[in-house]
């Protein structure tokens, strides 16, 4: 279950206060993205709310450390980038091929 919550209000400020009050956090202990920064429309008419979406800190670590001991892999379980042989070779392969020469017009064949 993600630690993540939907936040609205009439500026991006607004819905950060409505966040860290919810949480009982600091700014800097919340882990937030703008969804919507709002607009405040011609003369108040077509007005959209700010969203943001946000998450205590400490309990996305809390998250991490818990799928750890599961059998996860952290954030790699959730598609994080991966290193793995294949792709190395195939990144050398590709290194490979940009460095050979060309044949063209004023060179000699292979």
């Amino acid at each position: 279950m993600s630690a993540y919550r939907e936040f609205s209000g009439k500026s991006v400020e607004e819905a950060l206060k409505a966040a860290r009050e919810e949480f009982g956090v600091e700014l800097n202990d919340l882990d937030f993205e703008i969804l919507t920064a709002g607009s405040r429309g011609v003369l108040g008419m077509g007005a959209e709310p700010a969203r943001i979406v946000a998450a205590p800190r400490a309990a996305l670590y809390n998250e991490n450390r818990a799928a750890i001991r599961a059998g996860g892999r952290g954030p790699q379980a959730r598609g994080g980038r991966q290193h793995t042989a294949a792709a190395a070779s195939a990144s050398r392969a590709a290194e490979l091929r940009r460095s050979r020469p060309r044949s063209g017009a004023g060179s000699a064949p292979r």
